[in-house]
């Protein structure tokens, strides 16, 4: 037994080496390690405060070792500028503060000198803010090294940033819809009660307006610069605002002719009327001369010819009541929806009105994009802008030889009929001489 426990004691060390191998392995070297990561030397920027900011804030900067810097450039503080991202803004220069001289303060503001360096900085902005670098150093040299965890930029306020896409997408939108802000004026003394179709020079004006607005106050609530605007923005609300101009000049010329229609055609039945009243009277005088037997044998047998003339009067007087009742009810057209209004005229959709809306959202769309992209209002080339102007012009163009939307008040004269009497010569003053003393009006044409 004592034998067996012995080598119990012996071999029990050995079989719990080997079922548990790290029991039998020393415990690796402690190593001792710095935990303050290894910092240059020289000057440098410790500290920024605050740590968020947005345009036209203060922020202050701590650096290490500034006297010395000064000294051994022999230069004063002011001539430090602030670096974002590596970029110098040159204008924005340093105030010292704080009674150790160790500290500098920057105002965050966008001047023309520093514009490109704040664009490249600001770029694509978003609502949630862009942690930058920040740091300091004399715009003619590297920058110092970045104070550690950077500076964030608020870019845009949220609230602002409603405020104006409620005003761009409700007002406008809502007033577009309810309104005649975006459709062809109504002329109310040619009757149509219903609305009048979309305009697509007036659309065209609202919406390179619409998109000039809508950069400028992006760039503004951005940038908080109000200098923004560029001669190529003006060239196209110009172009928008001569598109409009020329289009209602059409329209205008248009209406008066289609009043100038109405108001002869109601003339020409007023007077045939009147004609085949005295007709009427002539012919009634002369039928109860027959009947008494007073009448000469000459006028009773042209009794049957007036009488074929005065139906062929009052057929003639049918159909100029008629046309006058058309033109004076003639209806304009009606608007359908928004796209087809566009895209439609007298002839249905045309290929004059289709270049013009698309160059015209291509060209919106690229403007908007570059602004977002590069802070700032894009320069087109004048071959782009000769586009714009080259569609606006054969719109335009295209619109004076539209369909009338009113019809002339009468036809041109036709061939009578065979057997039917030929209408008798003209007299000098522009009647037309009929027998028995009546003259017939002209029809105006």
């Amino acid at each position: 037994m004592a034998r067996t426990r012995l080598a119990v004691r012996c071999l029990a060390p050995l079989l719990l080496a080997v079922a548990v191998p790290g029991l039998a392995q020393d415990p690796p070297p402690q190593t001792v390690r710095d935990s303050a990561a290894p910092q240059p030397s020289g000057p440098r920027v410790t500290a920024v405060a605050p740590r968020a900011a947005t345009m036209g804030d203060r922020v202050r900067l701590r650096v290490d070792g500034l006297p010395e810097l000064l000294r051994q450039k022999n230069r004063p503080a002011r001539d430090l500028v602030l670096y974002l991202d590596g970029r110098a803004l040159k204008e924005a220069r340093a105030e010292p503060v704080g009674p150790a001289g160790g500290e500098l303060e920057f105002r965050l503001l966008r001047s023309e000198a520093s514009r490109d360096a704040w664009n490249a900085v600001l770029a694509k902005p978003g609502t949630g803010g862009r942690v930058v670098t920040v740091s300091t150093g004399f715009p003619d040299e590297r920058e110092l090294p970045p104070a550690p965890g950077g500076l964030r930029l608020d870019l845009l306020d949220r609230f602002w940033l409603w405020v104006v896409g409620v005003f761009l997408l409700l007002v406008l939108g809502v007033l577009a819809h309810y309104s005649d802000l975006l459709r062809d004026p109504a002329p109310t003394d040619l009757g149509g009660s219903e609305r009048r179709p979309y305009s697509l020079a007036r659309f065209q004006m609202a919406f390179w307006f619409c998109v000039v607005l809508a950069s400028y106050l992006f760039l503004l609530l951005v940038t908080r610069d109000h200098e923004t605007l560029n001669a190529q923005s003006l060239v196209l609300l110009g172009i928008g605002a001569a598109t409009l101009l020329a289009a209602a000049g059409v329209d205008a010329v248009k209406r008066d002719q289609a009043r100038e229609q109405a108001a002869a055609a109601r003339a020409s039945a007023e007077r045939q009327s009147t004609y085949v009243a005295e007709l009427e009277a002539e012919h009634e005088q002369l039928g109860v001369a027959v009947a008494q037997g007073g009448a000469p044998a000459a006028e009773a047998a042209a009794l049957p010819v007036l009488g074929a003339r005065l139906a062929a009067e009052r057929e003639e007087r049918n159909e100029l009541e008629r046309r006058a009742e058309e033109a004076a009810s003639r209806r304009w057209p009606a608007s359908e929806w928004f796209l087809k209004d566009l895209l439609t005229d007298a002839n249905g959709i045309s290929l004059h009105r289709f270049q013009m809306l698309v160059w015209t959202l291509v060209l919106g769309s690229v403007f908007l994009y570059r602004v977002y992209t590069e802070l700032a209002m894009p320069e087109f080339s004048a071959t782009l802008l000769a586009l714009l102007g080259i569609s606006s012009g054969v719109y335009v163009g295209l619109k004076v030889p539209e369909q009338q939307m009113v019809r002339r008040d009468t036809d041109p004269p036709q061939p009578p009929a065979d057997g039917a009497p030929a209408a008798a010569p003209a007299a000098a003053d522009g009647r037309i001489r009929m027998g028995f003393g009546r003259e017939r009006p002209t029809p105006v044409t």
